[in-house]
């Protein structure tokens, strides 16, 4: 392979991965602020640091040993120049991730949002708290949500 055939399989690499990245309608001024509610089955919060909101919500927030809780974990950076990743602490030990890829675009950055889907089931009694933190690849950018999911013997 030439170079100039391997500089054009890179680029076209690096526009896949930008186009699964960078795609919002969201506006581009969200406010800064920490907001957060609960209902009996749904427990929600969001923040916002720089151009970053995060949200995350738990469904059900309350649950019993072995039942899986349904994350919902969104991310919307309003000018975005690399790719969001995230790290989530579901407050028993256990923790998911998503690196986020080391690179950047010239120029100025455009919205970007992406939503995860996850699931954790807790073992045992008790109340935890879980934590996701997202951050925004070449800024300084960086963004948390806590819930609490409580879980109790049937």
């Amino acid at each position: 392979m030439g170079p100039r055939l391997a500089a054009t399989a890179v680029l076209a690499a690096c526009a896949s991965l930008l186009a699964a990245c960078a795609t919002s309608a969201a506006p581009h001024n969200a406010p800064t602020s920490t907001t957060a509610a609960s209902a009996s089955s749904t427990s929600s919060s969001s923040s916002s640091s720089g151009g970053l909101t995060v949200t995350l919500t738990a469904t059900p927030s309350s649950t019993t040993p072995g039942t899986a809780v349904a994350f919902s974990l969104k991310a919307y950076e309003s000018h975005a120049i690399g790719a969001l990743g995230y790290r989530i602490a579901y407050g028993d030990g256990a923790t998911d991730q998503n690196p986020v890829p080391q690179f950047c675009r010239a120029g100025p950055g455009q919205p970007a949002s992406q939503t995860w889907q996850l699931s954790h089931a807790y073992a045992k009694p008790g109340t935890y708290t879980v934590t996701a933190t997202v951050t925004a690849n070449c800024t300084t950018d960086r963004g948390s949500a806590t819930v609490t999911v409580a879980v109790s013997s049937a």
